[in-house]
């Protein structure tokens, strides 16, 4: 269904904001101001304007000649992760005309990235967790890489460690203190994890089977489950204040209170008809990636 824009001022009572329907597969999306940026597989990235979240428009894209899985913004940047490509570095300073800035093949088949500083860390579904120094966007290289030994699907960071959704494994938490050197930090098997994030204390793994599962973190080398959400098949979260965001394929968005860990709770869902894989939340809207739908 490609974008589709959720109202979640009131997190009990979702509501239908907007969509756009992208020609391609919408598997993930970024918001940075007034853009919706997303990862649209074959036909790479897609901007759209959301100035007016009731009637997104298109503002440009640009085709990665690849298959676009994953993306993040790093200031005048979108940080692309490309199947066949690598990561691709492509510059949105005018969001009409992306051009492509860089980029750096991992080799593998990278499904998301994440950014902090001057470092892309990128989930590679062959290689694992790979780091690439992107100071100069023009010219990324290799700093450093750590071998899950699963499938790795996405990454999610908070302080001076990467969590990372391993397909098979579940969470895998990597010391990235030194970024040339990441290291093994912990892990906890939740079954198929998809998705994963992290705040200072709690790690929230959106798991094919069972669903948002939350970890605590405090000691990352020895996570251990704090609470669970049964859920259908969840493929992406965010976390927002006291709520978890989930992508729930078939069943469109769920919305879970985590004020308490222990014990989330239901608070509110919507049901977008196509099939949610990605969500990303900016202010009292979310924003879902919904396959053939678009955004």
């Amino acid at each position: 269904n490609g974008l589709t824009i959720v109202d979640i001022g009131d997190p009990s009572a979702p509501a239908f904001a907007g969509s756009y329907d992208t020609e391609g597969y919408a598997n993930d999306v970024a918001v940075s101001g007034n853009y919706a940026y997303i990862a649209e597989e074959e036909n790479g990235l897609l901007i759209v304007d959301i100035g007016d979240p009731s009637a997104p428009a298109f503002a440009g894209s640009y085709d990665t000649d690849g298959y676009a899985f994953g993306v993040a913004i790093a200031g005048n940047y979108a940080c692309v992760a490309d199947d066949w490509n690598g990561l691709l570095i492509v510059d949105i300073t005018d969001p009409s005309a992306p051009a492509l800035a860089g980029g750096y093949n991992t080799t593998g088949h990278p499904d998301d990235v994440a950014v902090a500083g001057k470092y892309a860390y990128i989930a590679d579904y062959d290689k694992g967790l790979v780091v690439v120094d992107i100071s100069d966007p023009s010219a990324p290289a290799l700093a450093g890489s750590y071998d899950t030994n699963g499938n790795t699907i996405d990454v999610a960071l908070a302080g001076n460690h990467a969590y990372v959704a391993d397909y098979g494994n579940g969470l895998v938490i990597v010391d990235i203190t030194d970024p040339s050197a990441p290291a093994f930090a912990g892990s906890y098997s939740t079954g198929d994890a998809f998705a994963v994030a992290a705040t200072d204390n709690y790690a929230y793994v959106a798991d094919d089977w069972n669903g948002l599962m939350i970890l605590d973190i405090t000691d990352p080398s020895a996570p251990a489950l704090a609470g669970s959400y049964s859920t259908g098949d969840a493929f992406a979260v965010v976390v927002a204040d006291n709520y978890a965001y989930l992508a729930e394929g078939e069943n469109g968005l769920a919305i879970v209170n985590i004020i308490n860990p222990s014990a989330p709770t239901p608070a509110g869902s919507y049901d977008t008809e196509g099939y949610a894989v990605g969500v990303a939340v900016a202010g009292n809207y979310a924003y879902l990636a919904e396959g053939d739908n678009g955004l």
